[in-house]
């Protein structure tokens, strides 16, 4: 149309582009749409058009529209992420190198462009292996640079999915960045910003609608669990880093490894019907509401399978914090889910990794109460000498504050699994 015929008005203009459209047959691509309201004026009249629309979001608007298909795009399986990168570097340097290859895919959370710029790396530095690469992105400090060199920016691209986040939404997006768990449901949400549950739920759905988070299914406890892909998790916590105090992050942390120890204990005591054979430190616990409670540990055992993994995670972010108290009191409240489902390697990693903690601290409650999880595990496993020396041990530590206890030494000296030198005696 020239433009002396475009009329001024948006009506208006939005009534001839219509009419322009309605005798044609015309594929119309909208993209990287933020809100239906940016593109319905951009909406044909004719079902003879058909409009191709790519967003972030899930435009829920688009719903109630003319029957259209809606696709959910995933990542990409690893062979067509491969083929990708083999379009552009050459099928033969990737085959020769494939197991680098496959690592360099997932380090790319096989996101397409984050694929499309690590090739673009490789096909313009010919010298370098794709080890070389591999070795590069395999720093998390480092990767998201790697990553954002030149034109193509994956940092960018993230960008635009945080900038229209709303401020409560943006600040659970940072501070789940700094778990250090592999996933996570929405209490560890409500935890991080202290707040309920429900508000909490209403938030993780922001992220969860332009792909920041991505939904894992449901646990044995009926939950929905959330992850992060690595390159998400990584600016989200490069986020809280810049716009978030040391202290605040610290808190919010703090706050979710003290909600974890509030439930494990709980669990713990309500699967053995109390604390027996079990003592506890003195790090402040998390008051929670009674009814989430008992909606969370209706069994104490799905509770502790379910988080499995984010509980073994909270520990190793507990001791690495200085938490010491904490992360031997949460691997003692664990023994239900060790014992019954014979997680003997769980077991002896979080009881090692507690008890280096607790060495390094000068905790000596925290080290005997380690040493004892490091014999019950040797029993399981009917290693009844090594079982004998870990439970029936009395500990003069000799690390940082350490202090003898009472009691005359009569089997000299021992170094500890953690390295930690220390005397030891059996009674009597």
């Amino acid at each position: 149309m020239p433009s002396d015929n475009i009329p001024a008005e948006q009506e208006a203009r939005i009534a001839l582009y219509r009419s322009v459209l309605a005798d044609r047959r015309v594929l119309i691509v909208l993209d990287n749409v933020h809100a239906f309201a940016q593109i319905r004026p951009l909406l044909p009249g004719s079902e003879s058009c058909c409009v191709l629309v790519t967003s972030r979001d899930q435009l829920e608007q688009l719903v109630t529209w003319p029957p259209q298909a809606r696709v959910h795009l995933g990542l990409l399986p690893p062979a067509h992420a491969l083929e990708l990168l083999g379009r552009i570097v050459g099928e033969a340097r990737i085959a020769a190198a494939r197991s680098d290859a496959l690592r360099l895919v997932e380090l790319c959370d096989r996101l397409p462009l984050a694929l499309r710029i690590a090739a673009a790396r490789l096909a313009s530095k010919p010298h370098w292996m794709v080890r070389h690469l591999v070795a590069r992105l395999d720093d998390e400090q480092r990767r998201l640079d790697e990553l954002s060199q030149g034109e193509s920016q994956i940092r960018a691209s993230l960008a635009l999915s945080y900038r229209y986040l709303p401020s409560d939404a943006s600040r659970l997006y940072r501070r789940l960045g700094l778990l250090p768990v592999p996933d996570f449901t929405d209490w560890a949400a409500a935890a991080l910003l202290d707040i309920p549950l429900l508000d909490a739920e209403v938030l993780i759905e922001h992220l969860v609608t332009p792909s920041s988070l991505e939904v894992v299914g449901l646990d044995a406890t009926g939950r929905l669990r959330y992850r992060f892909q690595n390159l998400l998790r990584l600016y989200a916590r490069e986020r809280a880093g810049e716009q978030e105090s040391a202290a605040e992050r610290r808190d919010s942390v703090e706050r979710f490894y003290r909600t974890c120890l509030t439930l494990a204990e709980l669990a713990h005591r309500r699967e053995y019907g109390g604390d027996y054979s079990v003592i506890h430190g003195a790090e402040p616990r998390r008051e929670l509401d009674r009814a989430l409670l008992d909606e969370l540990l209706r069994s104490p055992l799905e509770w502790f399978e379910a988080e499995r993994l984010s509980l073994l995670a909270a520990i190793e972010g507990a001791a690495d914090s200085g938490l010491d108290d904490l992360a031997w009191d949460l691997a003692m409240c664990m023994v239900p889910l060790f014992e019954t489902h014979n997680y003997v390697d769980d077991w002896r990693k979080s009881c090692l990794t507690a008890l280096a903690a607790a060495e390094a601290a000068g905790n000596l409650r925290g080290q005997g109460a380690m040493l004892h999880g490091l014999g019950a595990v040797d029993l399981r496993l009917r290693r009844l000498e090594a079982a004998q020396q870990y439970i029936s041990a009395r500990w003069s530590c000799s690390g940082p504050r350490g202090r003898s206890t009472a009691g005359r030494w009569r089997c000299g000296t021992w170094r500890s699994p953690t390295g930690c030198r220390a005397s030891w005696a059996r009674p009597g």
